[in-house]
């Protein structure tokens, strides 16, 4: 899993997703940034889910993560039971 700012120094945010999302497809990513109000993720974010500094509740991102560890381990069950199936 990735956090990332959408601000950093060097490359945008928006690049860096966009770089994970195309070389690694597989990796949950939630976004971060003081400078959208809205929990939706702004339009151009390659993330799953977005949190907004300042106006979430940092509890609202650590549920956020929890749910996708939980999405991605299903994920990876289902991913082995139907190789163990189809071998």
């Amino acid at each position: 899993m990735i956090i990332s700012d959408l601000n950093m120094p060097q490359m945008s945010g928006f690049e860096f997703l966009s770089v994970v999302r195309r070389r690694f497809p597989q990796i949950s990513v939630v976004a971060s940034s003081g400078a959208y109000g809205s929990r939706v993720v702004p339009t151009g974010v390659l993330a799953d889910v977005f949190f907004a500094k300042g106006q979430d509740d940092p509890e609202t991102l650590l549920n956020s993560v929890a749910d996708l560890i939980q999405t991605s381990a299903a994920r990876a069950m289902e991913k082995t039971r139907m190789e163990y199936l189809t071998s």
